[in-house]
């Protein structure tokens, strides 16, 4: 900090003693000295200009002493003003002004100038240091936002090019399969905040791709955060930064975190229903204002993005209950979409499994295999509680095991399996094919979107390490 010249403010009631302390404290050419010798007009000076210490007796004439006190006080913590009191006749008076203004010096009442002005070069230099702390501290806080800015542009791209190649379509010819398809191609004409529904696993990201793809921002950067997957404070700061908040029919000052990079494009809010109310009121009053604005002016305004999030949870009860915010659900409704579970169109599987064996096989690095009429017909009378997930899972795990160009019958689907036993096999081969590797662009935790800390949980509770066994059952008949 480079500061030519201090100012400092001196309020004495005694005429003789201020003019002492003005004619010491002027001999140093750095100090720019204003006097005065009523407390009212020290107060008002105080009140009017920026100076850097305050000089005083513990009462002057005009005012009452604790009113004094209290106005010095107040202004000192406010502006940072280091305050240096002349001492008394009465130790209690002056220990009682120090206390009341956060003193920061007394000076003697026989004071020297030597002493006088030891005592202020001491007080401007604390100052001169605290203001240098201050502006490193500034500085460093905004390296920090700054990098925490280029770490989720880098997250945001991270995911966005881990995705792709993405289907570009929505697989299958159930009657189910083409009426979602229609949906799609509607709600990609709009622009308005769409609400995905379904089970585990049908494809909601899939869908939601999709309209993405169709829609007029497909150029754009299409943004996910997974709601289910991120503590409470961690989702602030992911969804929202330090976007402001306040009432309805407040501006806001700026956007960050993925609302800030999401700008053009999509922003997808996987498992919605898991949104902490502060994200939700954030998020709904970033909807409210960009609503406002394309009513007043026909362009969505600060906000140039599209909402689209996704639920397999029913979010009415939880409205009902107080969890989920009204006024969010209803722009969410604006245009709902159900994407039907597996078990009701079962004639998207024969399509279904070729597209995921070709997936599977690009991944691997082997020839696209051939499906066999056991594997085909045992997938269309299996009830795949985990829906889309389970398919691939089950494809993948046939090309692992196959000694030949075509897919035999799985041996996993010969009997029921529960949801939770479906996620503990795709935990496991997501762990396998990154060498168990958990955290970073490329681990585990990055490719189920979900954070380190939830995977190490879920690993912990399903008893997941190093060297499980993906299928026994495969063993035991002889692969």
């Amino acid at each position: 900090m480079d500061v030519d010249t201090w100012r400092i403010l001196v309020v004495v009631r005694e005429a003789a003693k201020l003019r002492l302390l003005g004619w010491h404290l002027a001999s140093e050419r750095a100090l720019d000295v204003t006097l005065a010798d009523r407390a009212g007009v020290g107060l008002e000076l105080l009140r009017s200009a920026a100076f850097d210490l305050l000089i005083s007796d513990v009462s002057a004439p005009g005012m009452d002493e604790y009113d004094v006190w209290e106005e010095l006080g107040e202004l000192a913590v406010r502006r940072g003003l280091p305050v240096m009191w002349l001492e008394t006749d009465d130790p209690a008076r002056s220990a009682r002004a120090g206390h009341a203004t956060a003193t920061s010096d007394f000076l003697p009442k026989s004071f020297t100038p030597h002493d006088l002005l030891g005592r202020v070069r001491v007080q401007l230099a604390l100052l001169r240091t605290r203001h240098e702390l201050q502006e490193e501290r500034a500085r460093l806080d905004q390296e920090l936002d700054s990098h925490a800015r280029t770490r989720l542009a880098m997250d945001c791209l991270s995911e966005e090019l881990s995705s792709r190649p993405y289907p570009e379509h929505i697989a299958g010819i159930s009657p189910a399969t083409a009426r979602l398809r229609e949906l799609v191609e509607a709600a990609a004409r709009s622009d308005r905040p769409v609400l995905i529904v379904g089970e585990t696993g049908t494809g909601k990201e899939t869908t939601a791709r999709a309209i993405h793809n169709r829609s007029v921002r497909r150029e754009r950067p299409f943004i996910k955060l997974n709601c289910a997957a991120l503590a409470k404070d961690a989702m602030q700061e992911e969804l929202c930064g330090d976007t402001q908040s306040g009432a309805d029919t407040a501006e806001l000052k700026q956007l960050q975190g993925r609302l800030e990079f999401v700008q053009g494009g999509t922003l997808l809010l996987a498992e919605v229903g898991e949104l902490p109310l502060a994200c939700q009121d954030k998020l709904a009053r970033v909807l409210r204002l960009q609503d406002r604005e394309r009513k007043r002016s026909g362009s969505p305004g600060r906000f140039d993005a599209r909402v689209v999030a996704t639920t397999s949870r029913d979010l009415l009860p939880l409205v009902k209950a107080g969890a989920f915010r009204a006024d969010l659900f209803a722009r969410l409704q604006d245009c709902p979409l159900t994407v039907p579970p597996l078990r009701d169109r079962r004639d998207d599987i024969p399509e279904l499994l070729s597209h995921f064996a070709s997936r599977a096989a690009r991944r691997w690095g082997k020839q696209v295999p051939g499906i066999s009429s056991d594997l085909r017909r045992q997938a269309l009378t299996y009830h795949w509680p985990a829906n889309l997930i389970e398919l691939e899972n089950c494809v993948d795990r046939t090309l692992m095991f196959a000694r030949h160009a075509t897919l035999e019958a799985d041996p996993c689907l010969a009997s029921p399996r529960s949801l939770a036993e479906v996620l503990r096999e795709h935990i496991l081969r997501v762990l396998q094919k990154t060498a168990w590797e958990v955290e970073g662009p490329m681990g585990a935790a990055r490719i189920l979107g979900i954070t380190p800390a939830a995977l190490r949980r879920r690993m912990q509770k399903l008893g997941l390490a190093r060297g499980a066994v993906t299928t026994p059952s495969y063993s035991d008949s002889g692969h």
